[in-house]
């Protein structure tokens, strides 16, 4: 571990590493500070760690000082007497807005490398457009949803809702060539969701068709997210716990659904789901911000912008639409 001589650059354990982050910082590309091969600078003056890689005559950092508010200036100057005294010059990416000030004060030259995407929620639409600003950063499931999709956009839900699980072999072949239209701008199809939280984690996406799940998933993380319903509206489903006819243990069975309807076990799945509670009284559990998350305070006019999936009588020929679409290069 660095403290303030390059005689003893090395890196630190992981554990260490990830302490430092998660204690002060809440920056979403600090996980490249704990990535194998990375050295790292402490300075008994001042708490916290910095990251970089010796590339040449330069210092790369990673993602500013890892440090509390009070003494980043104070390990950012020491780290760049660290690189003075051995004849080296710092670099540093992956700063956030609130590091600049410090890196400006501290002599530093600052510019923007590449751009930052960011998606107006409140304005959002599933169209696309003839120049895309996020292409190669979208992901959509790999499910018929995603036609569905489609044929919201090109309009198909008016005046009837229900007409998109209806479709013609004409709004089929539409749907299919939208869909080929809006294809450069998917980064990738997910199946799972955990693929999906990690391609938000990675930096590879921006927006997504997803689940409060994953959504959940990345709040629990300090994952800067939010979600919303574009203004083609959504297509989304219910579950349903049921006792089959055959079931030898009927009692048990009710037993445990008696068990998870009770109001704190709805609250229970939702603090880990993000998923609206089948028992209203669950929400006199919950926070005002909790209940606002889930639509609890104005549930009828979010339902009105979901469309509940239906029996497709030709799913067949949806399915083979969604597997050319998949299929084309």
């Amino acid at each position: 571990m660095s403290t303030g001589t390059l005689e003893t650059v090395g890196p630190m354990s992981t554990d260490s590493v990830l302490a430092a982050i998660f204690e002060n910082s809440d920056n979403p590309s600090a996980f490249l500070a704990a990535n194998s091969g990375n050295s790292h600078f402490t300075h008994p003056a001042a708490p916290g760690v910095i990251a970089y890689r010796t590339v040449g005559r330069h210092l790369v950092q990673f993602g500013g000082p890892f440090a509390p508010a009070a003494h980043r200036a104070q390990l950012l100057r020491r780290f760049g007497e660290f690189a003075a005294a051995g004849g080296r010059r710092v670099v540093a990416v992956q700063l956030q807005s609130s590091d600049t000030d410090t890196y400006a004060a501290a002599g530093y030259t600052v510019n923007q490398i590449g751009a930052s995407y960011a998606v107006d929620l409140a304005e959002f639409t599933l169209r696309g457009s003839k120049f895309v600003k996020l292409r190669n950063k979208i992901s959509v499931w790999d499910d018929l949803s995603t036609v569905y999709m489609a044929a919201q956009v090109l309009g198909y839900d008016k005046p009837d809702p229900s007409a998109i699980y209806n479709l013609n072999d004409q709004q089929l072949a539409n749907v299919k060539k939208k869909l080929l239209e809006l294809k450069p701008n998917i980064r990738k199809m997910w199946t799972q969701g955990g693929e999906l939280t990690n391609l938000f984690e990675n930096h590879e996406v921006v927006a997504a068709m997803g689940w409060p799940l994953m959504t959940n998933q990345l709040r629990s993380k300090n994952f800067p997210i939010g979600e919303t319903i574009p203004k083609e509206n959504t297509t989304g489903w219910i579950d349903h716990l049921m006792i089959t006819s055959a079931s030898r243990n009927k009692d048990l069975a009710e037993q445990f659904l008696e068990y998870m309807i009770q109001a704190k076990t709805q609250k229970a799945v939702c603090d880990v789901t993000g998923y609206t509670p089948a028992n209203g009284t669950a929400g006199e559990l919950m926070t005002g911000e909790q209940r606002k998350a889930l639509h609890l305070d104005d549930v009828e006019n979010y339902q009105k912008h979901i469309y509940f999936w239906q029996n497709v009588p030709r799913r067949a020929k949806y399915n083979e639409i969604w597997n050319e679409v998949k299929a084309s290069q």
